[in-house]
């Protein structure tokens, strides 16, 4: 069996008036915004003839989706499958309506959902803080660093890495004729596959929106635009009353240990 790519994508967004993502290998994080519509698009490194979706254990009532058709739905869950560049094949996933009880684990792949032949494990949290039609932001913690799919191909010309949406001069990261180049904690990189974007050490203020992609003098840009979500990292379990407590343990086994030994000295 083979783990495929999560990619994420913009041109799908028009659907449902929900949004769309390219992700990666790792069993990715994604926010989606409460009462809200959104997608994420899967590429298998191979298809089969059976398209699934779970969750959780993926056993019983956790398979949401099991179908051989083009489409598949179920609920507010819909999965879709169609041919993409060079022939692959690509699911689109789309979660409408979202509520908490879409918080969770899931997996979407082709075959068994027990033994699939190819798959992807995601996360996907609901929030209430982000607007309706944000769509997914791909998650990730503080200190962390992220690599991100941008497109599959460049036919010429500039790349480039921007903060938001690319409109201003003063929103440009990155923007080489190069296969690397790094700004800072910021990096484009150019692979046979494509073109990657890469910010190490995320801070909570890298959270926003940011595009990617290639321009040149005889045609327009050629972008991807994605949300990144940038959450603290997790405080300690530990908490006052459980310090407190192995504070009172240490200093009555320490005054146990001195009083057995004065005993001893004494006897």
């Amino acid at each position: 069996m083979s783990v495929y790519q999560l990619l994420l994508f913009c041109f799908f967004s028009g659907l449902r008036g929900g949004n769309s993502r390219f992700v990666d290998k790792r069993a990715s994080v994604f926010t989606g915004p409460e009462g809200g519509n959104a997608f994420l698009i899967f590429q298998p490194d191979q298809a089969g003839t059976t398209m699934f979706l779970c969750k959780n254990q993926c056993k019983g009532d956790d398979i949401l989706i099991k179908t051989d058709g083009i489409i598949g739905e179920r609920g507010d869950y819909t999965i879709m499958r169609t041919s993409g560049s060079l022939g692959r094949s690509i699911i689109y996933v789309s979660l409408t309506n979202m509520t908490q009880s879409d918080s969770g684990w899931y997996r979407c792949g082709f075959g068994s959902s027990a033994d699939p032949d190819s798959y992807a494990d995601f996360e996907i949290r609901i929030s209430k803080d982000r607007p309706k039609d944000a769509g997914f932001a791909l998650t990730n913690t503080e200190g962390e660093t992220v690599l991100y799919p941008c497109i599959t191909s460049k036919t010429g010309g500039r790349i480039f890495f921007c903060r938001g949406e690319c409109t201003q001069e003063d929103d440009i990261l990155i923007e080489t004729s190069e296969n690397f180049a790094q700004n800072g904690r910021y990096a484009i990189l150019l692979f046979k596959s494509g073109q990657y974007v890469k910010i190490e050490k995320l801070k909570k203020s890298d959270s926003g929106q940011y595009t990617c992609g290639y321009r040149s003098d005889s045609s327009e840009d050629t972008k991807l635009t994605f949300s990144i979500l940038v959450v603290e990292k997790p405080t300690s379990s530990i908490g006052p009353g459980l310090v407190v407590m192995i504070l009172v343990l240490f200093f009555v086994g320490g005054g146990l240990y001195l009083w057995k030994k004065w005993r001893y000295q004494n006897a």
